[in-house]
């Protein structure tokens, strides 16, 4: 499963292209580096998300889907946390790992809950989320 998936909404994609180090997957959140190129998110450091995995290339053409805030997206929460009909309308904070992102619900960092995908008590369950937008990063990260 992607770590992030549009669920409702308008997708914006625009072309890029790669930075070369093949450190993301289609569905990872990703910024522009310095020189412009797309490399993997980090907290507070994302604009978009990989539509394809990255390759080894420096310069390769992808597509990007911008993030919006007025979409709604499908993220996973952390593993071992049970969601709960409490959770919606609370604040998340994404968590960067190697295996991709997932959300852990109580800060509002990054965006917030709108609704539960998969049944209340499900370990490291599916949400449906809004991004913030003075969470999504713009120009150039480095």
């Amino acid at each position: 499963m992607p770590s992030v998936e549009l669920v409702a909404g308008n997708p914006i994609v625009v072309p890029a292209r790669e930075v070369g180090t093949a450190t993301y997957t289609a569905g990872d959140l990703v910024q522009f580096d310095t020189s412009g190129y797309i490399a993997l998110g980090s907290a507070a450091s994302y604009c978009a998300i990989a539509r394809k995995t990255g390759s080894t290339t420096a310069g390769t053409e992808c597509e990007i889907e911008m993030v919006n805030p007025y979409n709604v997206y499908r993220m996973k929460g952390v593993a071992g946390t049970s969601i709960a009909w409490t959770d919606i309308g609370v604040g998340f904070a994404i968590t960067f790992t190697s295996g991709g992102q997932y959300i852990t619900v109580g800060t509002a960092t990054d965006g917030y809950v709108v609704s539960l995908e998969d049944p209340i008590g499900t370990s490291g369950g599916l949400y449906l989320v809004q991004f913030l937008d003075t969470a999504i990063a713009t120009g150039l990260i480095g």
